[in-house]
C-alpha cells in the first residue's frame, strides 16, 4: 500500500499543477522530503527532472502573463544558467544532458514558487506551513534514528527493497566515526544536512510570526538536535557561521544569556557519553578527537587534484557537472576523491570563468533580497540561508544541494514578502 502511495506522488504533482498550482507545490515539498533522488516508475520513469519539466511547461501555459511580470524574481538563476549555457561549447566535454537536468530541477520550482508567492501573497503562509510539516517528518524521523542501532533505517531499507533507491548501510554505520551518518528519509547525508540546516535558519526567522511559542521552541530544539546528531560536523559549523549574520547587529542582554547557555552546554560535555563528546569536540578541532573526517592535509590534496583536472581547459573547465560525469564513469578521483567542496566543483567543472558565474549568481541573489524585502531581520535571514548554502557546500561539495537551497530560499522568500506586508502571525 505504501509503495503505491509513494508511486502516486509524482503523478499527483503533475495532475495538481493542472488544477491548483499551490497544492502541486505543497505535494512537491513532500516529494523532496520522501523521495528525493529516488527512481519512481509507473508505466514511465518519473525522475525529478521529468516531473519538474512537465510542471514548468504546464505552469508557463497557464500563467504566462504572471511569469512575464514576475520573472525578475528568478533573474539570478536565469543569468546563472544562461552564462553556463554559453560556456558549454567552449568546455572540454559537451555535457548538455547534465545542464538540462540541473536546469529543470532547479529553475522550474524557483519560478513556480516565486511567481505563486507574489501572485497571491497569502500563498507565502501556506507554503511555510506545509514546509514546516514536511520538515518535521524528516527531522523527527532522523532524530529518532539516533537512538536506534547504527545504520538501521527502516524507511530507506523499504525504498531499497522496492528499488526506489539504494541504501548503503555500511556507509551509514562506519565504525570509524563517533556518531554514525544519519540519512533520515534521504538517499545521502549531504542533502539531508543541507535541508535540516536550511530549515533551522528558516524556523529561527519565524520567531516574530509563530503565535504558539512552546511549539516554536520545540521546533527549534528538535531541528537543532537532528542537525547535531546527524553525524556530519559540516552542517553544524555552517549553521553557526551563517546564523551570525542574523544577529550581528542585535547584540543585547538576551544574546549574552544565550552565550551563557552555550557555555553551560560546553561544560556539560564532561557528563555526556565519550563517543558523543569526542564528536562534538572534533567540530572545534580538539586534538583529543579521534572522529574521522577530512583533515586540512586531505583538503589540500583534493584541491591539487581539482587543479589538475582543470589543466586541459583552464578558462572554461571540463563541462557542466563534469565532476558527476567523472564519478559515474571512473569512480573516485585519485586525489580529489569526490570533489568535496564547492570550490573544487567550480574549478574542475567551469575553470576560471566559474568564479565569475558563481560570484555573479550570489551577488544577484543578495541584491534581490536587498531590493525587495523591507524588514531588516527578514533580509538578514535570507542572507543567512544563502551563506549557509555557500559555507556548507564549500565544506562538503555541491552534490544535489543547489536545488534544495533554491526550493528553501523561494519558500522563505514568499513567506517573508507576505509577512513584511501584512504583519500577521502564523
Amino acid at each position: 500500500m505504501l509503495e503505491i502511495l509513494l508511486k502516486l506522488i509524482p503523478v499527483s504533482i503533475i495532475l495538481l499543477m493542472l488544477i491548483k498550482e499551490k497544492w502541486a507545490i505543497a505535494l512537491y515539498m513532500f516529494y523532496v522530503v520522501l523521495l528525493y533522488g529516488a527512481n519512481v516508475s509507473l508505466i514511465i520513469k518519473f525522475s525529478h527532472s521529468f516531473i519538474s519539466s512537465i510542471c514548468l511547461i504546464i505552469y508557463l501555459i497557464k500563467n504566462l502573463n504572471y511569469v512575464r511580470k514576475y520573472a525578475k524574481l528568478v533573474k539570478p538563476l536565469w543569468v546563472y544558467f544562461v552564462l553556463c549555457l554559453f560556456t558549454i561549447p567552449l568546455q572540454t566535454e559537451l555535457l548538455i544532458d547534465n545542464f538540462r537536468l540541473s536546469f529543470f530541477e532547479t529553475f522550474s520550482w524557483a519560478l513556480i514558487i516565486g511567481c505563486e508567492g507574489i501572485k497571491n501573497p497569502k500563498n507565502g503562509v501556506f507554503f511555510i506551513k506545509v514546509f514546516i510539516i514536511a520538515s518535521l517528518i524528516t527531522i523527527i524521523y532522523g532524530a529518532l534514528l539516533f537512538f536506534l542501532p547504527r545504520g538501521f533505517n527502516p524507511y530507506m531499507m523499504f525504498l531499497t527493497y522496492f528499488n526506489f533507491t539504494e541504501y548503503n548501510e555500511e556507509y551509514a554505520v562506519d565504525l570509524g566515526r563517533a556518531i554514525p551518518r544519519i540519512f533520515s528519509t534521504w538517499n545521502h547525508p549531504v542533502p539531508y544536512n543541507m535541508f535540516i540546516g536550511s530549515s533551522l535558519i528558516i524556523f529561527i526567522s519565524l520567531y516574530k510570526y509563530i503565535k504558539n511559542k512552546i511549539f516554536y521552541i520545540l521546533l527549534i530544539l528538535i531541528t537543532f538536535f537532528a542537525l547535531l546528531t546527524s553525524g556530519a560536523r559540516s552542517g553544524i559549523v555552517a549553521f553557526i557561521l551563517s546564523s551570525v549574520f542574523m544577529f550581528y547587529d542585535k547584540i543585547r542582554i538576551k544574546h549574552i544569556v544565550i552565550l551563557f547557555v552555550f557555555v553551560i552546554l560546553i561544560i556539560s560535555l564532561h557528563y555526556i557519553p565519550e563517543s558523543l563528546q569526542d564528536y562534538l569536540l572534533s567540530i572545534i578541532g580538539s586534538q583529543k578527537s579521534t572522529s574521522v573526517g577530512s583533515s586540512a592535509g586531505m583538503r589540500l590534496t583534493q584541491l591539487e587534484g581539482a587543479l589538475e583536472c582543470m589543466k586541459n581547459n583552464i578558462f572554461f573547465g571540463n563541462g557542466y557537472n563534469w565532476t558527476l560525469y567523472y564519478l559515474q564513469n571512473y569512480g573516485l578521483h585519485p586525489k580529489a576523491i569526490t570533489f568535496e567542496s564547492l570550490l573544487f566543483y567550480v574549478i574542475a567543472n567551469h575553470g576560471i570563468i566559474g568564479f565569475v558565474i558563481w560570484g555573479t549568481f550570489i551577488l544577484m541573489q543578495l541584491r534581490l533580497v536587498r531590493k525587495t524585502i523591507v524588514s531588516r531581520f527578514s533580509r538578514l535571514s535570507l542572507y543567512s540561508l544563502t551563506f549557509y548554502f555557500i559555507i556548507y557546500t564549500g565544506i562538503t561539495g555541491l552534490y544535489s544541494c543547489f536545488s534544495i537551497y533554491v526550493m528553501c530560499f523561494y519558500v522563505a522568500y514568499a513567506m517573508h514578502i507576505y509577512m513584511n506586508a501584512s504583519k500577521q502571525d502564523i
